[in-house]
């Protein structure tokens, strides 16, 4: 009905005006349609736009399509800038104002953020309503983070909710607020979404903050529900994604660019994943925007859901690296070559994970064909592990820190890989973590990782080239910064593993074996 009113030459002239604008003879010919919600949303509302100017709000193809397929729980991974925060927001504000004895909550990942979103997506909506629709809404309060109508319904934006049954509620940035404050994504999951009820809405929408956290994980489930075919019940989230090639303003004249080979290989694998073919102008804004954004722009515009999780972690130390070994193909196939020998480098838990890599040198190239993790076993799992692989060993690389602690023997741990298992160790170099860090960004380039056995899953969470991405530094929460040291969490022990290998390949001090040679040469033999 909406669609067709537009069209009708009495209405058309309102289309282009805000709604305080309008005449008294337009206010009494809209007034029988104020009944409907979509003619409300798509009519009656103005709002700011990405330049800063006040403009009548009007539903893009990507926010109608959300309205009109929306379930019950919603989670969306999209691009920036194609308006569904303030779509989102803006159906909260007209559920609660149009309807009595209704909750909405907005659950924002800042208080800066929940003070912005209140002042110009909910406070300043109402503001530029016409007086006679402000009359009948009757607003009781319109102030800190809070609006309130005489119906009693209210719509509240704050930085987490926990009050009583709730009809309608928005988490923004829920991938960022698990990253910088993952106590406080758990509350939200199991705190304030259970406040809704079975029948209200919730609408989860983020930007991706890589493979890790409550975010990450309600989408992962809600893929595979997809993937299974899982009919949805009412506490089901519903996948929306939405690529940044949905936004029609994403274009620039194909003059403007050149296109590199790269580029264009990229674009045909893109075509061949998903169908979709690009026009030249949509292509031309991608390539001078990534060439702007560089590592960022998986996360802010990504072309495919896998995409949005690749590399995009703030604060991640190998950002950079990681997402030029995507963008160069050198995440792939990489078979095990029988003619080189395999050198492995190791992470060992002593309370957590033991994480492995395997890698063949050749050509000058890191071949990393392997990974291994696991937690709770002694060194007889992973010898075990390892001899099912039937992979010709060279190097077993150690950290610094591996003749310390016990394998729960009696034994140091050297010993009793040596002794009881035949690995004979080489152990790295004692150095500053920066230094470490320092040597693995510079052995990035040279590797290429084989994406199916480098990426495993460990207590439910992806690992492997997945803790590469990851591996970040701490945040401060009370400062609002990235600390200079690393988190500790699940990426650490795959970003470490590397690390001794990367310091025990450098040169930087020369690696330790704690072996005499007769035995290292015995024990090798016992690998092959």
């Amino acid at each position: 009905m909406a669609n067709l009113l537009i069209h009708k030459p009495s209405l058309a002239g309102m289309r282009n005006k805000p709604a305080r604008e309008w005449t008294a003879a337009e206010c009494i010919l809209i007034a029988k349609f104020l009944k409907d919600p979509l003619w409300r949303l798509n009519n009656l509302y103005t709002v700011i736009n990405d330049d800063g100017q006040a403009v009548p709000f009007r539903l893009r193809p990507v926010q109608r399509f959300l309205y009109e397929n929306r379930h019950t729980r919603n989670i969306l991974c999209k691009a920036r800038q194609l308006g569904m925060t303030t779509f989102v927001d803006l159906l909260g504000f007209d559920m609660a104002a149009w309807t009595c004895n209704f909750r909405a909550g907005i659950i924002a990942h800042t208080m800066p953020a929940a003070q912005a979103i209140f002042q110009d997506k909910i406070r300043f909506v109402y503001n530029q309503l016409p007086v006679w629709i402000q009359n009948r809404m009757k607003v009781e309060k319109n102030e800190a983070g809070e609006i309130r109508f005489a119906h009693n319904s209210s719509l509240r934006v704050a930085t987490s909710f926990r009050s009583a049954t709730t009809n309608f509620l928005h988490v923004s940035e829920l991938a960022r607020i698990s990253v910088t404050h993952p106590s406080r994504a758990r509350e939200i999951i199991t705190g304030s979404l259970p406040t809704v009820h079975q029948k209200g809405h919730v609408f989860i929408e983020s930007t991706a903050e890589g493979p890790q956290g409550a975010y990450y994980n309600q989408v992962q489930q809600a893929i595979k529900n997809t993937r299974e075919g899982v009919k949805l019940s009412a506490l089901h989230f519903k996948l929306f994604f939405e690529p940044w090639f949905h936004h029609p303003p994403y274009v620039l004249p194909r003059g403007d660019v050149t296109m590199t080979a790269r580029m264009k290989e990229y674009f045909g694998d893109l075509k061949g994943q998903t169908g979709v073919k690009l026009t030249p102008e949509q292509m031309a804004w991608y390539v001078a925007t990534e060439s702007v954004l560089g590592a960022d722009m998986l996360q802010q515009h990504p072309s495919t859901i896998e995409e949005a999780f690749r590399a995009a972690i703030e604060g991640a130390y190998y950002k950079q690296q990681m997402y030029a070994a995507y963008r160069e193909n050198r995440i792939c196939t990489v078979p095990y070559d029988k003619r080189y020998p395999v050198d492995t480098a190791w992470d060992i838990g002593h309370r957590d994970s033991t994480a492995i890599w395997f890698i063949q040198q050749i050509g000058g190239e890191h071949r990393v064909i392997d990974y291994l993790e696991h937690s709770g076993e002694g060194l007889g799992y992973y010898s075990k592990e390892l001899d099912k692989k039937k992979y010709r060993y060279r190097h077993f690389y150690g950290p610094h820190d591996i003749a310390n602690h016990e394998w729960g023997s009696g034994k140091t741990r050297l010993e009793t890989a040596l002794m009881d298992h035949g690995i004979a160790f080489t152990v790295g170099p004692v150095v500053a973590l920066d230094d470490a860090i320092e040597q693995v960004r510079k052995l990035l380039p040279g590797c290429r990782f084989d994406e199916s056995n480098c990426t495993r899953e460990h207590a439910k969470q992806p690992v492997g080239i997945p803790s590469l991405e990851s591996y970040q530094h701490e945040w401060d929460a009370d400062n609002g910064v990235w600390k200079t040291s690393p988190l500790h969490n699940w990426a650490s022990h795959g970003a470490s593993a590397l690390a001794t290998y990367a310091l025990c390949i450098s040169g930087m001090e020369t690696a330790s074996s704690t072996t005499t040679d007769d035995l290292a040469g015995a024990a090798m033999e016992t690998r092959r």
